[in-house]
C-alpha cells in the first residue's frame, strides 16, 4: 500500500485541501445568503447556477489541460475558485452569487478532472481500483471535515470565506511537486540540414558529415550548405 500511495502523495494532499475549503462553502453559503436576506428561491438558483457550472467545467476543461497541461490547469482552476470564494464575501448581491457560484462550479469540475485524470494516469490495471478506492474514502471524510470547520467563526463575518479561499493556494502547492509520469514519451531536438537533392535529418551533436562518411565522436556536424541553413525541428523519438 506504502509503494501504491507514495508515488501520489502530492496529488492526494491538494485534494485534501481541496475539499476541505469546498466542504465549508458548501454549508457556508446557504447560511451567509439566507443572513443577507435572499430567499428561499434565491438561494436554490444559486445551488442550481454551481450545478450549470459544473457541467460547463466539465466540457471545458479536457480542452484546457490538453493545451497547457495539468499543473498549469490545476494552478489555474484553484486560483479562480479563491478568487471567487472571496469575491462571496465582498459583494452579497443575488445577481452577482448566480455569476460566482457558476464560477466556482467550473472549477471545482475541473479540479476534480484535472486530480481524477492525473491518478488515472499514475494507476496500473492492477492498482486502479485501490488507488481510486482511497481516493473516495478521502473525498467523503475531507468533505464532512471541512463542513465542521463553519462552527470555527459567525456565518455573517469574512473568517469563514478566508480560510475557504486560503485552501485553494494550498492544494495548489503540491501538485507542482509531482514528478511527470514515465509513460511520456520524451522529445529529441533534431536538425534538418538541405542536402544536396535531398533532405537529411540529422540528431543535435551526431558525429556525421553530411554527404560523407562518419567522424570521430565530439567533431560538430558539418554540412556542405552554410552553417545559417540549418533548420531546428522536432520529432518523438
Amino acid at each position: 500500500m506504502r509503494a501504491l500511495l507514495v508515488p501520489v502523495a502530492a496529488l492526494l494532499l491538494s485534494q485534501a485541501f481541496l475539499l476541505a475549503g469546498h466542504g465549508l462553502q458548501l454549508t457556508l453559503l446557504p447560511l451567509r445568503a439566507t443572513l443577507e436576506g435572499f430567499s428561499d428561491t434565491q438561494v436554490a438558483f444559486t445551488g442550481s447556477a454551481y450545478f450549470i457550472g459544473f457541467v460547463v467545467g466539465c466540457v471545458l476543461t479536457p480542452r484546457i489541460v490538453q493545451k497547457v497541461g495539468h499543473i498549469r490547469a490545476f494552478a489555474v482552476m484553484a486560483s479562480s475558485y479563491s478568487a471567487a470564494a472571496l469575491a462571496f464575501d465582498l459583494v452579497p448581491h443575488f445577481a452577482s452569487w448566480l455569476l460566482l457560484r457558476v464560477l466556482s462550479g467550473v472549477t471545482i469540475s475541473g479540479l476534480y478532472m484535472v486530480l481524477e485524470s492525473w491518478l488515472n494516469e499514475r494507476a496500473t490495471p492492477d492498482t486502479r481500483g485501490t488507488l481510486l478506492g482511497v481516493y473516495t474514502l478521502i473525498n467523503l471524510l475531507i468533505v464532512v471535515a471541512g463542513q465542521m470547520l463553519v462552527n470555527v467563526a459567525a456565518p455573517e463575518a469574512s473568517t469563514l470565506f478566508a480560510i475557504a479561499a486560503s485552501s485553494s493556494p494550498s492544494r495548489s502547492c503540491p501538485c507542482p511537486c509531482q514528478r511527470p509520469s514515465r509513460q511520456r514519451r520524451r522529445r529529441r531536438r533534431r536538425w534538418t540540414c538541405p542536402g544536396s537533392g535531398a533532405w537529411r535529418r540529422l540528431p543535435l551533436g551526431a558525429p556525421w558529415r553530411a554527404g560523407s562518411s562518419p567522424v570521430r565522436s565530439g567533431h560538430s556536424v558539418r554540412c556542405t550548405a552554410a552553417r545559417s541553413a540549418l533548420t531546428p525541428s522536432t520529432s518523438p523519438c
